[in-house]
């Protein structure tokens, strides 16, 4: 995954200006080539519906991760320039990034002139709003740094959740940066039943976070857990022609689980 993320360019355009190259904290590559492989699944069984013939569906770690730069590959083609790391902003639109506040960060996405205003009343910045050079997001695109200097100044009078009402009532989008220990006990998470729980042999609070997918409001369930170290070592080694007596000899002398 880490190595597709450089080799195809993610990692040049993660993180932040100036600093080593960084890769995205999942593994946004493993996981996004089974859903693009599942999704060619379905597009093949549908094919195969209408027409009565088979196809062979293959995709590729780097094609998955080329897919994930497609819009930075399109700027650049009809730029010529070289995308850059913009850490948790955009190169298009300003502001609309993480902003420090008195106890934490809060994403702001103010994506339209008329966000920007909404976000100057609620910050009680309506100079802001006035300066010339933040007056169109081309404009605060162009003045960045500055935007973001003068903003950074007034969201750090705030607490975390403060700022995130204020903005809620003004409807400007926002949301607090959680960290996974908040994120599992947030209300959204709780309310949504993506956290389910399934009987383990050693973990009696067994949970895992379920599929982002629901069919008539019904979430599909835990089938089985996760097997023990070792647990089929056994099935998996007979299976391929061994005996029970060399996989006794193997486990007596260590090799396998």
């Amino acid at each position: 995954d880490a190595l597709m993320q450089a080799y195809a360019g993610l990692m040049s355009i993660n993180g932040h200006p100036g600093a080593e190259p960084a890769r995205v904290g999942t593994s946004i590559v493993d996981m996004g080539t089974g859903m693009w492989a599942a999704l060619g699944i379905v597009g093949a069984l549908r094919q195969r519906d209408a027409t009565g013939a088979a196809v062979e569906v293959t995709t590729a770690l780097f094609e998955t991760a080329l897919m994930w730069v497609s819009y930075h590959a399109m700027g650049y083609f009809g730029s010529g320039e070289v995308p850059q790391p913009q850490g948790s902003g955009t190169a298009m639109i300003a502001p609309y990034q993480a902003f420090p506040t008195a106890d934490g960060y809060v994403m702001i996405g103010a994506g339209s002139d008329g966000l920007w205003l909404q976000l100057c009343r609620a910050l009680h910045a309506t100079d802001l709003a006035r300066d010339p050079r933040f007056v169109d997001n081309p404009s605060r695109v162009e003045h960045r740094a500055a935007l973001i200097d003068a903003l950074s100044a007034r969201t750090r009078e705030w607490k975390t959740s403060e700022l995130i009402e204020a903005l809620r009532v003004a409807g400007v989008p926002s949301a607090p940066i959680l960290g996974i220990d908040a994120v599992l006990t947030e209300p959204q998470t709780l309310e949504s039943g993506m956290l389910v729980s399934a009987p383990h042999p050693r973990l009696p609070d067994y949970r895992a976070i379920g599929l982002p997918i629901q069919w008539d409001a019904r979430r599909p369930g835990i089938r089985r857990v996760p097997p023990s170290l070792g647990e089929h070592s056994e099935d998996v080694l007979t299976s391929l022609g061994y005996t029970r007596d060399d996989v006794r000899s193997l486990k007596t002398q260590g090799v396998i689980a």
